[in-house]
C-alpha cells in the first residue's frame, strides 16, 4: 500500500511539474515573439521618419475603421460603378452614388500609404548608410582623414536623392495628388443624400483622406526646418565635438557595426535622440 499512496501524492507533483514546463516553454516562445515584433516597431522610431511613419499608421487606421465601420452599418448604399451614377440624387431618399467604390479605394489607398511610409523610411536609412560607407571607403583609400557631413546633412543628401532620382516615390507623389480629387469626388458623392452618409462613417472617411496629404505636406516643411536648425547646431557646436538636438549621430558604417543591430550602428548617445 505504502507504494501506492507514494505513486498517488507523487502523481499531482509530477503532473504540476510537466505543467510548469509546458508553460514555460509557450510563455517563452510568446516571449521571443513579442520581442521580435518590437524590435521591429523600435526601428521605426531608431532611423529618420519615425514620426511620419507614426502619423501614417495613425490617419490610415482611422480611415481603414470608418470605411469598415460603415460597411458594418449594413446600411451602405451605391453601387460599385461610377459609370452608372453620372445622374445628381440630391433630396433622394435612396443613394445611387458609388459610395461603396469609394469607401473600399479609401481602404486600399489608406494600406498603400502605409506600406510607402515604411517604404521610403527604409529607403532613406539605406541611403543615409551608404553615404557613410562612402565617406568610410574614401578614408580606407585616400588614406587622409575626410570631412564628414553631419546626421542632418547625410538625412538631407539621402532624402533628396530619393526625391530625385526613386521612381516608386514619383509615381506615388502624383498619386497622393489624385487622391485629393477622389477625397473630394467622395465628400460630393456622401453629401448628395442622406442614405449615403450611414451613421456618418462615410464623413469621417473622406477627412481623413483630405487631411492625410495636408498632414504630409505640413510635415514635410517641419522636417525640413528640423533637419536644418540640427545641421546648424551641429556645426556650431562641433569644436565641442558636434551636439545633434533632434536627429543624434551620424551611424557607424556597415563594416564597423556588421555584427549590430541598425539600432546598435548609432554611434553612443545617438539612440537615445529622437529621430523624426
Amino acid at each position: 500500500m505504502i507504494y501506492i499512496f507514494k505513486v498517488l501524492c507523487e502523481f499531482p507533483a509530477k503532473l504540476c511539474g510537466c505543467g510548469a514546463d509546458a508553460c514555460n516553454k509557450v510563455c517563452a516562445g510568446g516571449c521571443r515573439g513579442c520581442s521580435a515584433v518590437c524590435a521591429g516597431f523600435s526601428h521605426i522610431f531608431d532611423r529618420p521618419l519615425g514620426c511620419y511613419v507614426l502619423m501614417t499608421l495613425i490617419v490610415s487606421t482611422w480611415t481603414i475603421v470608418a470605411a469598415a465601420n460603415a460597411f458594418k452599418t449594413g446600411k451602405v448604399q451605391g453601387s460599385w460603378d461610377m459609370g452608372a451614377n453620372a445622374t445628381s440624387t440630391e433630396g433622394a431618399e435612396k443613394c445611387t452614388q458609388p459610395v461603396p467604390l469609394f469607401l473600399g479605394g479609401s481602404i486600399a489607398w489608406a494600406l498603400v500609404n502605409v506600406c510607402f511610409a515604411f517604404y521610403v523610411q527604409g529607403q532613406v536609412w539605406q541611403g543615409l548608410m551608404d553615404l557613410v560607407d562612402e565617406e568610410e571607403e574614401e578614408e580606407v583609400t585616400s588614406g587622409r582623414r575626410v570631412k564628414r557631413r553631419n546626421m542632418a546633412r547625410l538625412i538631407l543628401d539621402s532624402a533628396g536623392n530619393i526625391f530625385c532620382h526613386n521612381i516608386a516615390f514619383c509615381i506615388y507623389f502624383f498619386l497622393l495628388i489624385g487622391s485629393c480629387f477622389w477625397y473630394m469626388a467622395g465628400k460630393d458623392w456622401v453629401q448628395s443624400a442622406e442614405a449615403c452618409n450611414p451613421d456618418g462613417w462615410p464623413t469621417w472617411t473622406y477627412r481623413a483622406g483630405i487631411a492625410y496629404p495636408v498632414l504630409v505636406v505640413c510635415f514635410c516643411m517641419w522636417w525640413v526646418v528640423m533637419l536644418h536648425i540640427d545641421g546648424c547646431v551641429s556645426n556650431i557646436t562641433k569644436p565641442m565635438g558636434g551636439l545633434g538636438c533632434c536627429f543624434g549621430r551620424p551611424p557607424l558604417p556597415r563594416s564597423a557595426a556588421s555584427s549590430g543591430s541598425d539600432a546598435e550602428m548609432l554611434v553612443t548617445g545617438a539612440s537615445r535622440n529622437p529621430r523624426f
